[in-house]
């Protein structure tokens, strides 16, 4: 699929490249109206732990389920019935960054993608999106921070911020400690010192003010006070 962004309009347009995603397209464009969601069905990742694609489900009927664990405790999922699946892989590396953020906005925020429009590229018809519209102005939004919060930047720039501190997360940190806007989410600015802190040294600072564990996946049992003690040791 060829993504193309236009930041400022707030807007993505899916381009299909293969006959199965003209087919899909096609078919999304048909049964959807203007306004109407495509929902975020969750990712693959490969054998790296890379993500490969991102599920989007289309005029499906969605229910949770809740499974019960012969160990104890359950899981809930959403299950999609029916309706149209597209499985959206990019098809250069830059579509494929740009799946990267249409996961990670749909996965904080929005939940999936809002048909605006269709329209025509090179013949085949591409379907214009957009991940959340704004809570005061109705702006099209597709930025991370926009979609969780629900504000814009335009309207977050006029915001009396109220900082509080707390986790923070996006900008290449996983989670982390700072101060966030509780109306709007924005971070405040960092200051030097703030600045010079590594990844393992927020996951302590979450260790050790918020009193949040984390677990490394390919460091089994460790955590950020366990790391911080080998680089003592060392």
């Amino acid at each position: 699929m060829q993504i193309i962004r236009d930041d400022k309009a707030g807007t993505l347009t899916l381009v299909p490249m293969t006959p199965d995603e003209i087919e899909k397209v096609g078919q999304m464009a048909k049964a959807l109206k203007f306004g109407e969601k495509i929902v975020y069905g969750g990712i693959r990742t490969n054998h790296e732990d890379k993500l490969e694609c991102i599920y989007f489900f289309a005029a499906s009927k969605n229910r949770w389920k809740t499974t019960k664990h012969p160990s104890g405790g359950s899981s809930t999922e959403m299950v999609h019935i029916g309706g149209i699946k597209l499985e959206l892989i990019g098809t250069s590396e830059e579509d494929q960054h740009g799946v990267e953020r249409i996961s990670d906005f749909c996965y904080y925020g929005s939940g999936g993608l809002i048909l605006l429009n269709t329209i025509k590229v090179n013949n085949k018809t591409g379907l214009v999106l957009t991940g959340s519209l704004c809570k005061i102005c109705q702006h099209p939004m597709t930025k991370l921070v926009e979609c969780e919060w629900g504000i814009c930047d335009k309207d977050a720039s006029k915001c009396k911020h109220n900082y509080a501190r707390g986790a923070i997360h996006g900008g290449g940190l996983e989670i982390g400690v700072g101060h966030c806007c509780k109306k709007c989410g924005r971070v405040k600015p960092m200051t030097g010192q703030e600045k010079k802190m590594s990844v393992a040294d927020h996951h302590l600072a979450v260790e050790k003010e918020l009193g949040v564990t984390i677990l490394y996946k390919y460091m089994p049992g460790v955590t950020p006070s366990d790391l911080a003690l080998m680089q003592d040791n060392n």
